[in-house]
């Protein structure tokens, strides 16, 4: 599967890179990883997310690349797109897009870790018991031997850092712990990623997070706790959708 996977990309002119709808650190650290790693064999790619990418997110390598939709030039057909950390077309963000893509013969990759993922690619790579997409990836580029240089370290730990919150929720696994170390012994750095993640928020981030707490409620029944933001919150704090993920 991993070098089914590479093969193709090794053989395609035209690679496109995808961040689904609400771009994540795992997502969009998989396509800057991935760019990262292309260049290393001569290959370049384009990068492109529905929606705005989180000003906490510019740490990583290859990230002001990301073209938007309302960015000229996103007709196009490409030989391969790779779509990262979706489960299905529709939360991919680009139903409308794909087929303009694929028109001279493309191949659809999709790339993930979540179990419910639909396999809607034309290759599918998805790996459940990989803690993040971008330890999939590390994994990928290890069985195809690439080597993992300091750029692609530190786009694929973000993704993993952040999908694991900080390596204290469930998905903590002894692999995602041994990637980790591998990502951190080729030149990633934790301590700018934490302070990127945890430490620096954006001002309309905290407003979000002020208005999410006013709303919390506790329901001893259940043991849970909710709260809700509306729509109209993120233009009074005058934030993205991206940041109420990256808060």
């Amino acid at each position: 599967m991993y070098r089914s996977v590479w093969e193709r990309l090794l053989g395609a002119s035209d690679i496109l890179l995808v961040s689904p709808k609400r771009p994540d650190g795992d997502s969009v650290g998989s396509i800057c990883g991935l760019r990262a790693a292309l260049r290393t064999v001569g290959k370049e790619a384009t990068l492109y997310c529905p929606d705005p990418i989180p000003p906490t997110f510019d740490i990583l390598p290859y990230v002001h690349e990301v073209r938007g939709k309302s960015e000229e030039g996103r007709v196009k057909r490409y030989d391969v797109i790779v779509v990262v950390d979706a489960g299905d077309i529709h939360f991919a963000g680009i139903a409308e897009e794909l087929p303009m893509w694929k028109a001279g013969g493309g191949q659809l990759i999709v790339i993930d870790h979540h179990v419910t993922n639909t396999r809607y690619g034309d290759v599918n790579c998805i790996v459940t018991n990989a803690a993040s997409t971008t330890e999939a990836i590390a994994r990928m580029l290890t069985a195809n031997r690439v080597a993992i240089t300091e750029p692609i370290a530190t786009a694929l730990l973000f993704g993993l850092v952040t999908d694991t919150d900080g390596f204290t929720n469930p998905a903590t696994s002894p692999s995602a712990v041994a990637t980790a170390a591998t990502l951190l012994s080729a030149g990633a750095r934790m301590t700018p990623i934490l302070r990127a993640v945890y430490q620096s928020k954006p001002v309309g981030a905290l407003m979000l997070w002020g208005k999410a707490l006013e709303r919390l409620r506790v329901h001893p029944r259940w043991e849970i706790a909710t709260t809700v933001l509306l729509p109209n919150d993120f233009t009074e704090c005058a934030a993205s959708m991206g940041q109420s993920a990256a808060s």
